[in-house]
C-alpha cells in the first residue's frame, strides 16, 4: 500500500502560498534566523515531489522569486536518486529559462535578494544564453544569437550583474568600453582589439563585455565608422589584421561569450516615472517601450544592435520599494537610506553607496567629537556631508 502524507492533500495554489508567506517571514528575521529558516524551507521543499511540482509549474511564483526558484531546481537536482531523474529536473530547470545559480546570491541567506525582480530576470536570461553558447552551436550549420544586450539606467548594476555572472561561472571576465576604445592603428601596441587577442590566447573561457554602446556617437567620424568595424568583428568571430590567426578567430567563436550594455540615458529620462516604476502595473510594459525608442531615437545602426538576442534584457530604474529591500538586505539601520529620497535622486544603486558612506562618516565624527571632548580639544563644525 502506498504511503500518504499531509502534503498530498495539500492544493498547489496553497502549496505556492504557504512557500511565499515563508519567504515574507524570512525577509524580515535576524539573518541567523533568516538562514535556519531557509534550510528548514530547502529541506521541505527539494525532497518533496508535490510542493516542488506545484512551485516548479507555478509561472507567477518562478518571475516573482527568480533566485528561490533557481535554487529550488538545483537542490532537487542534488536530491534526485538516478541520473534520469536529475536529468528531467535540469530540463525543466532550462525549459522555466532558470539558470542552475550557484553563486552568492543562490546561498539560502542570500536567495532574497539582493538583486532586485528586475535583476534578476535580466540575470537569469543573460546565464541561460552564456550558457547556450558555451554548448557549441547545434547541427545543421545554424548558429544560435547568444550575445545579450544589457540595458539600463546610471546606477542600476549592469557592469556588476555581469562580471557576478562571469565570476559565478568560474570564467574570465574582461570589461572593454566605447569611451575607452583605441581603435586598430591609432596606437598598434595599446589598440583594443590587441589586449582582447592576448586574453583569446590564453584559451580561458571569457565573458566579454562591451559597454558604453550607446556613445558611439556621430556615425560619420571615422572614429565610429572605426569602432563599428572592430565591434562587428569581435561579434561575429571575424576580426582581421595584426596577428589574429584561424585559430584564434576559432578560439573567439568557442570560448568568449558577448555582451553588449548601454545606458541609453536621455531616453530614459524621457518617460514619465509613473510609466517606468517597477512596482505599478503601469510599469509593466516599460521595458518594450524603452527598447522601441531606443529603436527610433538611437544613432547606433540597426546592423549593430540585430547582432544581439532578442529579446533585449532590461533593469528598469530602481524605485523606492527596490531601496527598502536593499536596507533590508543590508540590515540598515533606520534612517539611513530614505527609499524615496533614493528612488527620485536617479543615481541608483549609487544613492546606496552615498547613504552608507554618509552614515559611517558620521559615526567617524562622533568618535572624534567624543575624543576631542575628553581631552578639551575645540574641533570645528563638519560640513563634510552636504552633497551637492
Amino acid at each position: 500500500m502506498k504511503n500518504h502524507s499531509l502534503l498530498d492533500g495539500l492544493k498547489p495554489d496553497y502549496v505556492v502560498q504557504l512557500v511565499r508567506d515563508t519567504v515574507e517571514a524570512a525577509s524580515r528575521v535576524a539573518a541567523v534566523e533568516r538562514q535556519t529558516l531557509d534550510e528548514s524551507l530547502w529541506d521541505f521543499l527539494s525532497r518533496n515531489h508535490k510542493p516542488f511540482s506545484a512551485l516548479a509549474n507555478n509561472q507567477s511564483f518562478l518571475r516573482a522569486y527568480p533566485g528561490l526558484a533557481s535554487e529550488l531546481f538545483r537542490r532537487a537536482i542534488e536530491a534526485a536518486q538516478t541520473p534520469e531523474g536529475k536529468e528531467i529536473i535540469a530540463q525543466r530547470a532550462l525549459a522555466a529559462g532558470l539558470p542552475l545559480v550557484e553563486d552568492d546570491s543562490a546561498k539560502p541567506w542570500r536567495i532574497f535578494g539582493p538583486m532586485t525582480r528586475s535583476q534578476a530576470a535580466a540575470y537569469r536570461r543573460l546565464r541561460a544564453l552564456v550558457e547556450l553558447h558555451f554548448r557549441g552551436p547545434p547541427e545543421g550549420g545554424v548558429h544560435y544569437r547568444t550575445a545579450g544586450l544589457l540595458i539600463g539606467s546610471t546606477g542600476v548594476g549592469k557592469t556588476s550583474l555581469v562580471e557576478r555572472l562571469a565570476d559565478s561561472l568560474g570564467i574570465d571576465f574582461l570589461r572593454l568600453t566605447v569611451g575607452n576604445w583605441v581603435v586598430a592603428g591609432a596606437r598598434a601596441d595599446t589598440a583594443t582589439l590587441r589586449l582582447l587577442h592576448r586574453r583569446v590566447r590564453s584559451g580561458n573561457r571569457l565573458l566579454l563585455a562591451i559597454d558604453e554602446l550607446d556613445k558611439l556617437g556621430n556615425l560619420d567620424s571615422t572614429w565610429s565608422q572605426s569602432i563599428l568595424v572592430d565591434l562587428f568583428g569581435c561579434l561575429d568571430r571575424s576580426v582581421v589584421g595584426g596577428d589574429w590567426t584561424d585559430d584564434d578567430r576559432e578560439n573567439l567563436r568557442r570560448n568568449v561569450a558577448v555582451v553588449g550594455c548601454g545606458t541609453w540615458d536621455s531616453i530614459w529620462r524621457q518617460q514619465d516615472k509613473r510609466a517606468v516604476g517597477f512596482n505599478g502595473e503601469a510599469g509593466a510594459g516599460a521595458p518594450f517601450d524603452i527598447a522601441a525608442k531606443i529603436q527610433r531615437e538611437s544613432p547606433i545602426p540597426r546592423e549593430l544592435v540585430n547582432r544581439f538576442a532578442s529579446p533585449w534584457l532590461i533593469i528598469e530604474p530602481l524605485g523606492s520599494e527596490d531601496f527598502r529591500q536593499i536596507a533590508r538586505d543590508l540590515n540598515l539601520p533606520a534612517g539611513v537610506l530614505d527609499p524615496e529620497k533614493a528612488a527620485a535622486s536617479g543615481l541608483g544603486y549609487r544613492a546606496v553607496e552615498n547613504a552608507v558612506t554618509d552614515a559611517a562618516l558620521i559615526k567617524i565624527l562622533q568618535e572624534q567629537e567624543a575624543e576631542a571632548h575628553l581631552s578639551g580639544e575645540a574641533l570645528p563644525h563638519p560640513n563634510a556631508l552636504n552633497r551637492p
